[in-house]
């Protein structure tokens, strides 16, 4: 292989991982729900979301707490 496309071949791929990079950095969202909350109201997981466990979507106290400022009504 010839050191020209040798620098190529180098380039593009620490060009694509850097653009990985920062699209992953772009694209991430942090998490809102915490299991702080849970300790902090006393509530389960399950108070909140349909999944037993946590996360997936809301229950109605769930959105309450949510609009609320994630504080117990």
């Amino acid at each position: 292989m010839n050191p020209k496309n040798v620098y190529l071949t180098t380039c593009c791929t620490l060009t694509a991982v850097a653009g990985a990079g920062l699209l992953s950095l772009v694209l991430a969202r942090p998490a809102m729900a915490t299991e702080q909350f849970a300790k902090e109201t006393g509530k389960s997981c399950a108070y909140c979301h349909t999944a037993s466990a946590g996360g997936g979507p809301l229950t109605d106290a769930g959105k309450k707490f949510q609009a609320n400022g994630n504080k117990l009504p």
